[in-house]
C-alpha cells in the first residue's frame, strides 16, 4: 500500500545543524495548481499525557475562521485505497473563542464539524484521538512508542489546505529519542514543525518512542536512514548495506534523486507498508524479519516496493491521484500500474542490486502467476475494473464471494509490467525498455507538466517507445483475455511451463496476514482442510514448522505430492491446536519459469540487459 513525506530525522538536525531541506518539494511533486499559499491560519498542539492509555490530545488554534468554520476529518489515507473511519476515534470535542467563551457546534455527518464563530477572530478546538491499534496508517501510542498518523489526527478546513500549517508536538518525557518526522522545524524551535500546506502535513507521519536508528548510508551524498521500534535480531551492518544496494538499484531506473533525505520507518511487529514521498512506514510480520530465507526475500521486497513508490505513484502518478480529495474516494483505473508495476520493480531492485539470483526472482514470478491463474476471479474482472473496485472491495478485506469474482491488481499488474517491458525490448531490439517509459513519465508529467498522466497518455508512452500499437498487451489490462505467458517470456530467453498436471491443494484460502500468522477466509466444504477440522476464521500459526505466508504455501504445494500430509499449528479463539491436512489433488498448471536452452543473440541480450538495467 501497500497500498508521502519529505523526511527529516530530527536527531540529525541537531547533530548537523543543517535544516535546509526543501519541504515545498511536495508541491512540485503533486503538480498543485492552487493559488500561492498565504499566511498560516492553523496551528496544532499534540501531547500524550498518558501513553499507556492509548490516546493523544490535540489543540487546534484556528485564526480568522470567518463567520462559520467547517472542519473535516479525512476519510482515507493516500497510499491505502480504501475508506477508514478516522472520525470514530475522535471524541471530547470542544470549542472556545479567543475571548474564552464556549462556542456551540453541530456535527451533521460523522466527519464534519460546523462551528458558528460569533465574530471571534480566533477559535481554539480541542479533542482527543483514541489511538489503540498499531498499524502503518493509523494513529497509535503506548508506553513504548507512538505513531502520529496525520490523516487520522488533524482536522482540516477546505479553504486552508493550500496554506502553511504548524504543529507543536510535546514528546513523552520518558522517551529520550527525538521525534522522527518529515516536517522541518520552525527556526528557533525544538518541538514545532512547519508544512507548506496540508498535502505536506498529511504526507508526514511522526514516529516517536524508544527507537533505534541504524547507520546512515549515502547515495550521491544524499542521506538515507532506517529507524524504528523493536528492530529485532539481525546483522545490522549487512542489512544497511543490502538496503543501500536495493535503493541504488531503484534510483538507477530513473536516474534522479528528487529528495534531500529518505527514511525507512519501522513500527516493529505488524505487517505491510505505506509509502510517503520521502519516507515509508513499514511493519514486519515477524519480530526477527530476516530470520528465514522466505522472510528475507519477502521483507526486502516490501522495503523495495515501498521505496520505489516515491517515484511510481508519488511523482509518476495517475492524474486522479493528486491533489487529493481527502473526504472520499479518489477513483482511478491505474492502480495496476501504480501498485503492480511498482511490485515488478521491487523484484528488479533486488535482482539488480545483487540481493537475489534469477532463479529466486523467477520463483516469485511463478508464485504470482499461480496465485492469479488459480483464482476464478481472473475470468470475471480486468485490471482496470480491479483498480476501480478497490474502494468498495478492498484487497485486504474481501469476502469469499468477492474474492472469487475479482483479482489482485498487485499480482496481475506485476506480470503485465514485465510483459510490457519484454515487448518493448523485443520490438526495439533491446534499444528501449519499460525503464525508458518510466523516465519519460517522470520527466514529462512530474517535472515539466507538474501533473499526473491519463490512461491514454500511459499507453501512448509505452507505444511510442515500442514503435507501434500494443493492442494485445493492453488487452491484458482492459479485458480478461488469457495471457500468453510463453510468447512474452521467450523474448527474454525464458520459457513458462503451461502443461496441465495433477498438483496438491489444501482446500483453503487465506485472508490478510499480520504479526506472523494468517487467517482462513474460506475452507472448501469436505475438502482437505475441512476434513482436518479447519474452519473459516481459524488462525494458522505455522505450516510444517515454517512461518505461514503465501510464498511458503506455494513452495509446499509445488514440492509436496497429493496425499502427503501438511502439518499445521492453529488457533481458534484463545485455544491453540494442530491439524494434519492430507493434501488433495487437482488439475492445474505449475507455471514454472526456466531458461531456454539455446537462446538466440537477441534473447541473450535482452535477458542480460534486463538483469543489469544497462
Amino acid at each position: 500500500m501497500n497500498p508521502l513525506c519529505p523526511y527529516l530525522w530530527t536527531m540529525n538536525f541537531y547533530k548537523s545543524k543543517k535544516a535546509r531541506f526543501v519541504v515545498s518539494l511536495l508541491l512540485f511533486s503533486l503538480g498543485n495548481a492552487r493559488a500561492q499559499p498565504g499566511e498560516s491560519g492553523m496551528h496544532y498542539r499534540v501531547w500524550i499525557p498518558e501513553p499507556a492509555k492509548h490516546y493523544y490530545l490535540v489543540e487546534l488554534t484556528y485564526n480568522n475562521p470567518g463567520d462559520t468554520a467547517l472542519l473535516k476529518m479525512c476519510a482515507w489515507n493516500p497510499g491505502g485505497y480504501f475508506l477508514i473511519d478516522f472520525a470514530a476515534n475522535l471524541d471530547s470535542f470542544s470549542v472556545t473563542g479567543v475571548s474564552g467563551k464556549s462556542l456551540n457546534w453541530t456535527r451533521p455527518v460523522k466527519n464534519n464539524w460546523i462551528i458558528p464563530t460569533n465574530g471571534e477572530s480566533k477559535i481554539i478546538v480541542r479533542y482527543r484521538i483514541n489511538a489503540t491499534r498499531p498499524a502503518i496508517e493509523l494513529p497509535y501510542v503506548d508506553e513504548n512508542w507512538g505513531l502520529i498518523g496525520p490523516t487520522g489526527t488533524y482536522l482540516y478546513a477546505d479553504k486552508e489546505t493550500y496554506k502553511p500549517v504548524t504543529v507543536t508536538v510535546e514528546n513523552n518525557p520518558s522517551w529520550s529519542e527525538p521525534v522522527a518526522t518529515g516536517l522541518d522545524l520552525v527556526p528557533g524551535k525544538t518541538d514545532t514543525y512547519r508544512a507548506e500546506n496540508f498535502d505536506v502535513l498529511f504526507d508526514c507521519p511522526m514516529l516517536m518512542g524508544k527507537l533505534e536508528t541504524l547507520s546512515t548510508f549515502f547515495i550521491d551524498k544524499i542521506p538515507h536512514y532506517f529507524t524504528g521500534y523493536e528492530i529485532g535480531k539481525l546483522d545490522r551492518p549487512m542489512f544497511v548495506n543490502d538496503l543501500k544496494k536495493m535503493t541504488a538499484a531503484g534510483i538507477k531506473v530513473i536516474g534522479d534523486i528528487p529528495y534531500q533525505h529518505y527514511t525507512f520507518l519501522s513500527i516493529g511487529y505488524g505487517g505491510g507498508g505505506i509509502e510517503h514521498v520521502n519516507s515509508t512506514v513499514v511493519g514486519f510480520r515477524t519480530k526477527d524479519f530476516l530470520s528465514t530465507k522466505e522472510a528475507r526475500f519477502r521483507n526486502y521486497k516490501l522495503l523495495a516496493h515501498e521505496y520505489f513508490h516515491h517515484y511510481n505513484v508519488k511523482r509518476i502518478r495517475p492524474v486522479e491521484l493528486g491533489p487529493f480529495d481527502y473526504s472520499g474516494p479518489n477513483y482511478t483505473k491505474l492502480l495496476w500500474f501504480s501498485e503492480g508495476v511498482t511490485d515488478y520493480y521491487a523484484h528488479l531492485m533486488l535482482l539488480r542490486g545483487g540481493l537475489v539470483n534469477l532463479a529466486e526472482i523467477n520463483r516469485s514470478f511463478q508464485y504470482i502467476i499461480r496465485n492469479y491463474e488459480n483464482k476464478p476471479g481472473h475470468k470475471f474482472q480486468s485490471l482496470t475494473e480491479s483498480s476501480l473496485a478497490t474502494w468498495d472491495n478492498s484487497p485486504f478485506s474481501k469476502t469469499k464471494t468477492q474474492a472469487d469474482r475479482s483479482i489482485s491488481y498487485y499480482e496481475k499488474g506485476c506480470i503485465v509490467g514485465m510483459i510490457i517491458d519484454f515487448d518493448i525490448r523485443h520490438r526495439t531490439k533491446n534499444k528501449y525498455s519499460l525503464d525508458d517509459v518510466m523516465r519519460f513519465l517522470y520527466k514529462k508529467y512530474y517535472q515539466e507538466l507538474k501533473r499526473g498522466f491519463t490512461d491514454a497518455e500511459l499507453q501512448a508512452a509505452c507505444e511510442s517507445f515500442a514503435g507501434g500499437r500494443m493492442d494485445e498487451v493492453f488487452s491484458y489490462v482492459n479485458s480478461t483475455a488469457p495471457v500468453n505467458y510463453p510468447k512474452y517470456f521467450a523474448y527474454a530467453g525464458m520459457e513458462v511451463d503451461t502443461a496441465v498436471s495433477n498438483e496438491a491443494y489444501t482446500g483453503f484460502t487465506t485472508g490478510i496476514q499480520m504479526r506472523g500468522w494468517m487467517t482462513l477466509n474460506s475452507v472448501e466444504e469436505n475438502g482437505p482442510a475441512w476434513n482436518a477440522g479447519l474452519r473459516v476464521g481459524d488462525i494458522i500459526l505455522s505450516l510444517d514448522d515454517r512461518e505461514p505466508n503465501i510464498e511458503v504455501i506455494n513452495d509446499i504445494l509445488l514440492t509436496k505430492k497429493p496425499g502427503e500430509v501438511l502439518k499445521c499449528k492453529t488457533k481458534r479463539g484463545d485455544t491453540e491446536g494442530s491439524a494434519d491436512i492430507q493434501l488433495g489433488s487437482r488439475r492445474g498448471k505449475k507455471f514454472g519459469i526456466s531458461l531456454i536452452k539455446n537462446p538466440d543473440r537477441l534473447q541473450k541480450e535482452i535477458l542480460n540487459s534486463w538483469k543489469r538495467a544497462d
